[in-house]
């Protein structure tokens, strides 16, 4: 039996990605970016989503299993992979994940997920298919992330109308939305079906007392956790860190592949929210959200 695996769940822009690569360079661990596995239950429908898709949905996969199962992270290994997945459309999406882990042997598999954690169908295909996960749910302040995903947000040409306040003329985009809605999500779906295996992260700590809380994290799970160890973990010497073979660039956050950072300057609950021009501060589910993530 494979190693059990260490699930990161969290909204865009939480920081998901960043803790994944940092937990990748630890000898315990294997972690590979975003796969998008579970939008379908068979390899035959998730391709058929890929293909209809923005066109980048399937590259954490294809760069995960590149690596993997064909010995690197490159365009001859991504041209495998799609050739392996196409041989092996009568897969459930479940068995394909269960690859993986064999795949990854003694080290732990690290999964980063911002994408399952929209839609609870995706989350509901996860906790079958990785029953003995641990589930490791990152935050962070929703004014912080919000003002992050805001400034992304205003150079795309799409943004999903899910996004958007529709108690407004125009709809302008809020990112408290999805911000409360993700956490729900996984505080619904993931922390009472994983119990004891599910941990709650603040991205603050991470950067404030960067070592105790990798320490900590480290602890929880099992892992050395050691001075030295954790000393030594960086997300920059992860072999996926950054965008892959140009035949599979993506696979990762935009947080991460845009080197975008949050500014920790402003972390109110309070007050006019600064990706709205009306005034509006956060909805009081936002707030009561908040403070049970002692924030605020």
């Amino acid at each position: 039996m494979s190693a059990a695996p260490l699930w990161i769940v969290g909204a865009p822009f939480s920081g998901v990605a960043r803790l994944a690569a940092t937990l990748g360079t630890h000898p315990a661990f294997h972690a590979i970016p975003e796969t998008s596995l579970f939008v379908a239950d068979r390899v035959d429908e998730l391709l058929e989503i890929f293909e209809i898709g923005q066109g980048s949905n399937a590259d954490g996969l294809l760069r995960a299993l590149a690596a993997l199962e064909f010995g690197g992270d490159d365009d001859d290994g991504v041209a495998q992979a799609r050739q392996w997945l196409a041989a092996r459309g009568d897969w459930s999406t479940a068995a394909v994940f269960a690859h993986l882990r064999a795949r990854a042997g003694a080290r732990r598999l690290v999964i980063p997920d911002t994408e399952a954690v929209l839609r609870p169908a995706d989350l509901a295909r996860l906790r079958a298919a990785a029953e003995d996960a641990t589930i490791v749910h990152l935050v962070r302040h929703p004014r912080v992330y919000g003002t992050l995903f805001a400034r992304w947000l205003a150079d795309r040409l799409f943004v999903a109308k899910d996004f958007r306040d529709h108690a407004q003329p125009m709809a302008p985009i809020d990112p408290q939305i999805a911000w409360l809605r993700i956490n729900r999500n996984i505080e619904t779906w993931l922390k009472p079906a994983f119990a004891t295996r599910y941990l709650l992260l603040r991205d603050e700590d991470l950067g404030a007392e960067r070592d105790t809380a990798l320490a900590a994290l480290l602890r929880a799970v099992g892992a050395d956790a050691t001075p030295a160890v954790v000393a030594q973990l960086d997300a920059a010497d992860w072999p996926f860190w950054g965008y892959g073979p140009p035949t599979a660039p993506y696979g990762l956050e935009a947080e991460v592949l845009e080197s975008l950072s949050p500014d920790r300057g402003d972390a109110q609950l309070g007050g006019a929210l600064p990706w709205r021009a009306d005034g509006r501060e956060f909805a009081p589910e936002i707030i009561d959200m908040a403070r049970t993530y002692r924030y605020g």
